[in-house]
């Protein structure tokens, strides 16, 4: 990685995903430790080297319905896959049109679901999923003390109220977790300017790595259609931050929205939103 060398990398990879099981194992733990280093970049790099099917032998005659293995988006074969296997075992006795029986070679149907595997480890998503299936399952932030502090706070300070805020959102980072703000709208509300901006975006530190659902559960504070809505300046730039630690690392699904948010919309708020991404 340090090198900038995806070539070496992805054959590295390569080599491992042909080798025994447990050779196999040691290609997922490389991609894990890739995958950490968060050079998103260098992992699209490695991505793409990497085969999208193994080359066959000349003595083969068909490609081999194995090497169309679909890979679901958390890195495992999911169950079209299975379905897909079956059906290459049920076709070995199936004859071609030159008349001879077509031969499928068990570690090619083997080969390909350790090539999918990885492809998904190396897209993120994997981790992604059950960094999120960890962090919410484990989640033990105690919303008593947040109730308490809230109730402790006088009405006119603002500093306070935009600490407790941010003390919610770094308590249920990554947890998905937003059930203070939702119980305390009217409360929340009363964050004016760059504390809504603030806010707003809390809400990307809470959904971090939600790349399913992200978009939706901002919409209600996006500018709508890339434009100025018809809500606050603040509101839409923090959103559109909070969209971007949802997807940090990994935005591939949301860059062509914030350029059109960025272009059609002339608020340096909005604006400043977009450009923290």
């Amino acid at each position: 990685m340090f090198l900038n060398d995806p070539e070496a990398v992805a054959n590295i990879l390569e080599k491992l995903l042909s080798g025994t099981k447990d050779d196999a194992l040691l290609a997922f733990q490389i991609a894990f430790d890739l995958v950490e280093n968060e050079n998103q970049a260098f992992l699209l790099n490695v991505r793409n080297r990497l085969p999208t099917l193994r080359p066959q032998s000349p003595s083969q005659g068909n490609p081999s319905p194995e090497s169309t293995l679909p890979s679901s988006q958390n890195g495992t074969v999911g169950a079209d896959s299975s379905v897909a296997a079956e059906d290459v075992h049920m076709n070995v006795d199936s004859q071609t049109p030159n008349g001879n029986a077509r031969v499928v070679d068990p570690n090619e149907v083997a080969y390909a679901d350790r090539l999918a595997k990885i492809k998904g480890i190396l897209s993120g998503e994997m981790s992604i999923q059950l960094t999120l299936q960890f962090l919410y399952s484990h989640n033990r932030s105690d919303l008593l003390i947040l109730k308490t502090i809230k109730q402790s706070v006088e009405m006119r300070n603002s500093v306070c109220h935009s600490a407790t805020i941010c003390a919610n959102a770094i308590m249920h980072a990554g947890t998905t977790v937003d059930t203070f703000l939702r119980e305390n709208l009217e409360w929340l509300s009363r964050a004016t300017n760059w504390a809504k901006f603030s806010a707003t975006a809390g809400l990307g530190v809470i959904h971090r790595g939600h790349l399913q659902q992200g978009r939706s559960l901002m919409a209600p504070y996006l500018p709508q259609n890339g434009a100025v809505g018809g809500g606050s300046p603040y509101s839409e730039g923090g959103a559109l931050y909070a969209l971007g630690l949802i997807h940090a690392n990994h935005g591939e699904g949301i860059k062509q929205f914030l350029r059109e948010s960025l272009r059609n919309t002339s608020a340096e708020v909005i604006q400043h939103g977009a450009c923290l991404v």
